[in-house]
């Protein structure tokens, strides 16, 4: 990519976002994108409630959508990942706005966490292709990292101390680059998704490993509690108390293993049998027959503006794509839980990031608009 690109991700459709994070949009130029709870705005009410916050109204949408610097995406019918019920959210939406597709020609799909699998997607697409709705690509939360347990970590310990260096570790690799440059052979056998750690992280056959000194005949150095079963310790090794054995416990009958399930490479399309080239389509020529994914990271109502810049800085040096999940603004001294941001803070982050355009350090867009740089931008090489 030419430049790093930065989007807001607006999920469920409160009325804050409007009332609130909307006009300041507004106020530096930046779009963004709104991902619609359909029976939320409907004001159905959920067998799971997940916000107390009031929704949007329909004439809020409406003025949304014919603002052409706004996306708006679905994020289901409920508030929950099922195939039908993604789909349901993108045909409600259109419903109410009278348009054939939510935004440029086609729809994106935001879901609600990451509890979805490489299933799902291919129902999700076979289903679209039955019921004629195009959908470009589905919005994630964070990417699975490399090294989860440290960084999983370093996301816990920065939500108690704030610091720059641990959040650009523990989330950067949710920043995505251009697809053709993913690399498939790199992926890792035991994740479905996300970044590999393939050349860092080593699978060593035992005999193949190299002796130790201490042990010239063993691959492996003797443990103490064998030296302490043994006749005696060894030089090196302090005496250590006899440690009665345990009683002998039969293993367990062999179970054959099942047969190995590829996952999919890193960065490779979803892609159904039934969208192949060669099976016939009813579906128009600009249909697509695969998705991609974007991944997120959920911004949480105690982020200091300094943690966000230095992500954001990292999207930046790397030429990379950075999107932020967003839910409420509300006004400074009257946030109430996890997922609300004051007014104030989230002024500061638009006027850093309208500086940043300005200075050409990064392109501010929407979430299709970033599905569509990644997809047919051109190889960069630094």
């Amino acid at each position: 990519m030419e430049k790093a690109l930065f989007g807001f991700s607006f999920d469920d459709g409160r009325i804050d976002q409007f009332t609130i994070a909307y006009p300041i949009l507004k106020k530096y130029g930046l779009p963004a994108t709104f991902n619609i709870t359909a029976s939320y705005i409907e004001g159905r009410p959920s067998e799971w409630p997940f916000t107390e916050v009031a929704p949007m109204t329909l004439d809020m949408l409406r003025q949304l959508h014919a603002d052409p610097q706004m996306e708006i995406a679905s994020h289901g019918y409920w508030h929950h990942n099922a195939p039908d019920n993604l789909l349901h959210g993108v045909h409600t939406l259109c419903e109410i706005l009278q348009t054939d597709h939510l935004y440029k020609n086609s729809n994106g799909i935001a879901l609600t966490g990451n509890t979805v699998f490489t299933t799902d997607e291919d129902i999700l697409l076979a289903k679209a292709k039955d019921l004629k709705i195009p959908v470009q690509y589905i919005r994630h939360s964070i990417r699975r990292p490399s090294f989860p347990w440290l960084k999983i970590s370093a996301r816990k310990i920065n939500r108690l101390i704030p610091s720059p260096a641990l959040f650009r570790f523990a989330l950067s690799d949710s920043l995505m680059s251009d697809y053709h440059l993913e690399d498939p052979s790199a992926a890792s056998p035991r994740r479905s998704d996300g970044p590999s750690a393939a050349s860092s992280l080593r699978f060593d056959d035992p005999s193949t490993a190299s002796s130790s000194p201490s042990s010239p005949s063993c691959p492996h150095r003797p443990s103490r509690l064998s030296e302490a079963l043994s006749d005696g310790p060894s030089a090196a090794s302090s005496p250590r108390p006899f440690l009665p054995s345990r009683p002998h416990r039969p293993s367990r009958p062999h179970r054959p293993s099942r047969p190995h399930r590829p996952s999919r490479p890193l960065g490779e399309p979803i892609n159904h049998p039934s969208l192949s080239p060669d099976c016939p389509s009813e579906f128009p020529s600009d249909h697509p027959s695969t998705l991609h994914r974007l991944y997120s990271i959920p911004i949480v109502a105690n982020k200091p503006l300094f943690d966000m810049q230095a992500l954001i800085e990292k999207a930046i040096q790397t030429r990379t794509a950075c999107i932020f999940m967003m839910h409420s603004i509300v006004p400074d001294d009257h946030r109430h839980d996890l997922y609300e941001m004051e007014q104030s803070r989230f002024d500061a982050l638009c006027s850093y990031l309208a500086q940043c355009q300005s200075a050409s350090r990064l392109q501010v867009a929407t979430s299709m608009d970033i599905h569509q740089s990644l997809l047919g931008s051109t190889p960069h090489h630094p």
